[in-house]
């Protein structure tokens, strides 16, 4: 007899222990779907607070754009002093060798 209050007890816990696992579970999946809405809306908000600096962009480009014509002139001026640069180095070198033709 006892046993028979012991099984029926057994299997009212185990169906409650059963119940709470469910629950937990779907709790555990609510939580889940909760967090992953919580990171859409975020980047949501974060395209939205991003899309404020698309007006900067157009003229970021402008500006790269009138930035050609100096980098023009910078390797222009680059090439220039490679040249006298040349010239100098001859200069020197014929400069010692006029120096060995001097009359002593």
């Amino acid at each position: 007899m006892t046993n028979t209050v012991l099984k029926s007890q057994d299997g009212a816990l185990a169906q409650a222990q059963e119940a709470i696992t469910a629950r937990v579970a779907e709790l555990e999946r609510y939580a889940e779907c909760t967090s992953a809405a919580a990171t859409v809306y975020r980047d949501g908000q974060d395209a939205l607070r991003v899309s404020d600096l698309n007006d900067r962009h157009p003229d970021l480009v402008a500006r790269s754009a009138a930035d050609e014509l100096p980098v023009a002139e910078i390797s222009e001026l680059t090439e220039q002093a490679a040249a006298a640069q040349t010239f100098q180095q001859a200069a020197q070198k014929v400069s010692l060798a006029a120096a060995a033709l001097e009359l002593p």
